[in-house]
């Protein structure tokens, strides 16, 4: 990972910290206004949803955080990854997520080369970047992830056709830039980079065959 890489992930992991701020703090809030006084049983539930809300909020930041730090741990079983059969089976992993956002899918392989990684953990930040592309279209939309070969490298594109929901804000928006981050910080770990492209991301991964 180069030296630009890796200032720009401790940078983002200390600020990504601190986005556990809000949610504690309205769980924390919350629980001690519950307590200060007694409340009708229709109060106490509607604060008690408001907990549940903020804790889920905690919960689904610290995985995302967990999977951003481990993000420069090549993993266990890395090495070289056939890509065609990688993106078979991401596709199968992403058609439930297609399904849900009502969006289509294509994935198309015009090469069979070979690129460096976990292939679990590949496919983890592939299909995260993928799955972030088609929750953030309207229904009807089609998000294409199509390998083209290139000159010693593989290029991958994942993009967007139609229209997009407006940009999540607050935690949630903060919980899609760590997801993104941890991706990214996989593939700068596997020797790969990246290019954000107005409707989408172009990836470019070294093949060694």
């Amino acid at each position: 990972m180069r030296t630009d890489h890796l200032e720009e992930r401790r940078r983002f992991i200390s600020e990504a910290f601190h986005s556990l701020n809000q949610p504690l703090t309205g769980l924390h809030c919350g629980l001690e206004i519950a307590v200060q006084k007694p409340r009708s049983e229709d109060e106490y539930r509607q604060r008690i949803g408001e907990g549940i809300e903020n804790a889920g909020t905690v919960l689904r930041l610290v995985r995302a955080l967990r999977q951003l730090v481990e993000a420069t741990d090549r993993g266990e079983r890395f090495g070289t990854v056939g890509l065609s059969m990688l993106l078979s089976q991401l596709k199968s992993e992403l058609e439930v997520v297609a399904e849900t956002a009502a969006v289509g899918l294509e994935v198309e392989c015009e090469c069979d080369a070979q690129v460096q990684g976990d292939p679990g953990k590949l496919m983890a930040a592939l299909g995260g970047l993928a799955a972030m592309e088609m929750e953030g279209c309207d229904p009807g939309a089609r998000v294409k992830i199509i390998a083209k070969p290139a000159k010693r490298q593989v290029v991958l594109s994942i993009t967007a056709d139609g229209t997009r929901k407006s940009p999540p804000d607050g935690p949630a928006a903060k919980l899609e830039e760590i997801r993104r981050h941890a991706a990214f910080s996989y593939l700068w770990t596997v020797g790969g980079d990246f290019e954000v492209l107005p409707a989408g991301i172009k990836i470019k991964l070294a093949a060694t065959k």
